[in-house]
């Protein structure tokens, strides 16, 4: 499989928490919108294939994944325990 370093400028992904009093808003980059992305102008998804190119949209998407888990996570135990994020 080939390498992307590049891709290491994305991970960790980026995530901000913003909240008061009455409501809280979490704003993050998908990593698949990042990582391994060859043409900007092109969603991922849709790109031809490269070298490579696919083992990178697979790991990208699964770090999707996570990262969706996390904050849906994080959001059923601010409901659970009735906490503000």
């Amino acid at each position: 499989m080939t390498h992307s370093f590049v891709a290491g400028l994305h991970v960790p992904t980026n995530l901000l928490v913003i909240g008061d009093e009455e409501s809280t808003t979490i704003t993050y980059d998908v990593p698949s919108s990042l990582i391994g992305v060859e043409n900007s102008s092109v969603p991922f998804s849709i790109q031809t294939e490269s070298e490579g190119s696919e083992a990178l949209k697979k790991n990208a998407l699964a770090l999707d994944a996570r990262v969706d888990t996390l904050i849906k996570g994080a959001f059923a135990r601010a409901v659970e325990t009735r906490t503000k994020l």
